[in-house]
């Protein structure tokens, strides 16, 4: 009996380390990600502001995953005038011409370690007549305090940590979003059990270069500049691919995501993109940096709405903008999500900084208010904020999280005080050790709880300068 328990243990060492070699060769693996020009697009308008193709990049998904997906749109601010917008045509900000091959990370990736992170236990059941004392595990200190529901079980197993477990017996077994690995023996069965959200689904990242959150629609090309303002029509056509060529038809489970520019998109476009699918398939929508406010600068004046105001007229947005909205406010509102999110229908997750980085410096202290430059060095520190700054920016924490919508079983929050813009694209804020905490939870935990339905998300931190897991910095 003990020759057998010595040699189930190595085969179950050797087991693991089989798994965590194989999790380690995938992350290292981490390599640039198919890019589709979509030139079909073309003869529909559907292109970027110089009239070249639109772009997506994609990564199939395997196993478990492979009826789910994640679709994933690229931020970047607008263009409110023919002016702003010409730049853009010389970069990739608006010319699919000057996009180059990118790797996925943060919420786009690939590795199981990651997204949303390995979390298991091992455990040992041994059939004997003294059952009782042989339920045990070993567990890591992560692994999910919740009860394993739907499962075929011999237990429920009760762990040393307290934490109670039903377990399937079968291998690959997905049950409740938890895979179980087991590896039968006659006297023993060993399990691993890993949570398995993201990694391996459909993950799709689709390029921004129209310069209005995918909203814009006028036929008439710009003929001084030769620009084309066909936002919506390169959101629609790009879905339509993935639906018709690459299969999305047929997801079980989506989320329809984005940062900045992007994360504002999935706002605009989650009820619009969940009637793309049959009510079988469970839907959400993920804003990251998306959830701009609509609130006064230092000058007293509300130079964001001018902004939008500008990108509205210029691109024809109006019409693409969720009805629910523009039936009740003028169009330019209907850009701030505050005004659109009460209105949803679809399930959505916000991922937001309180003092957003991009939002100190375009909403609260754009330079039009700032002609003397006093705030120059606050935004681009906010170690470098005086104390009548730091008062300003306590006072716009507060009007944001006024801004929230009310709190509701399929809304998820992640409100971080950190100084930052975009915390899902890379892994050191999505998911890793050291990325940022709110209530002992980093990001990518939060949002799968919140997609699987574990818990209600909701997560609000304290003031600034209260949470040392920051990373204060801008992406998109």
């Amino acid at each position: 009996m003990a020759a057998s328990r010595a040699w189930l243990a190595r085969a179950a060492a050797a087991a693991l380390l089989g798994f965590v070699l194989l999790v380690a060769s995938a992350e290292a693996g981490s390599a640039e990600v198919e890019m589709v020009f979509l030139k079909t697009a073309v003869a529909k308008g559907a292109v970027c502001l110089d009239g070249s193709p639109p772009v997506y990049h994609f990564s199939a998904g395997s196993g478990s995953g492979a009826n789910n997906w994640v679709v994933h749109m690229e931020g970047g601010g607008w263009c409110r005038n023919t002016d702003e917008c010409a730049v853009r045509k010389g970069n990739f900000r608006g010319s699919s011409k000057f996009m180059r091959p990118l790797s996925f990370s943060g919420i786009l990736g690939g590795s199981q370690k990651s997204n949303p992170g390995l979390q298991f236990a091992v455990c040992h059941l041994h059939h004997s007549s003294n059952l009782d004392q042989e339920k045990n595990a070993v567990t890591s200190s992560t692994f999910e305090k919740k009860r394993i529901n739907n499962a075929s079980s011999d237990g429920p197993l009760k762990l040393k940590t307290g934490i109670s477990a039903s377990l399937v017996r079968k291998t690959g077994t997905l049950v409740a979003n938890v895979v179980v690995i087991c590896c039968s023996t006659y006297m023993m069965q060993q399990y691993l059990v890993m949570r398995a959200d993201f990694y391996n689904w459909n993950r799709v990242k689709v390029r921004y270069c129209d310069g209005s959150s995918f909203t814009g629609d006028v036929e008439a090309v710009e003929s001084g500049k030769n620009i084309y303002y066909r936002g919506f029509r390169v959101w629609r056509a790009i879905m339509d691919d993935l639906l018709t060529t690459r299969g999305m038809n047929k997801a079980q489970n989506v989320l329809l995501s984005g940062c900045s520019a992007g994360g504002l998109a999935a706002i605009l476009h989650c009820d619009r993109f969940h009637d793309l699918f049959p009510a079988t398939t469970k839907v959400k929508c993920f804003s990251d940096a998306g959830y701009f406010l609509d609130g006064k600068d230092i000058s007293g004046n509300n130079y964001a709405r001018s902004i939008y105001k500008n990108v509205v007229s210029l691109h024809g947005s109006a019409k693409n903008l969720p009805a629910s909205c523009t039936s009740k406010q003028p169009p330019e509102l209907c850009m701030f999500p505050q005004y659109v999110v009460p209105t949803l229908r679809t399930p959505l997750f916000i991922l937001n900084a309180a003092y957003d980085s991009w939002q100190i410096k375009n909403v609260l202290a754009p330079s039009p208010a700032d002609p003397k430059k006093t705030w120059a060095q606050c935004k681009l520190d906010i170690k470098s904020c005086s104390p009548s700054q730091l008062t300003t920016l306590q006072n716009f924490r507060t009007d944001f999280l006024a801004a929230l919508p009310k709190p509701s079983p399929s809304l998820g929050m992640f409100i971080d005080s950190c100084n930052a813009h975009c915390q899902s694209g890379a892994q050191d804020t999505w998911l890793a050790d050291g990325s940022p905490l709110v209530n002992k939870t980093q990001i990518g935990k939060a949002v799968g709880d919140w997609y699987f339905d574990r818990e209600v998300s909701q997560k609000i931190d304290c003031p600034y300068p209260c949470n040392p897991t920051c990373k204060n910095r801008e992406d998109d």
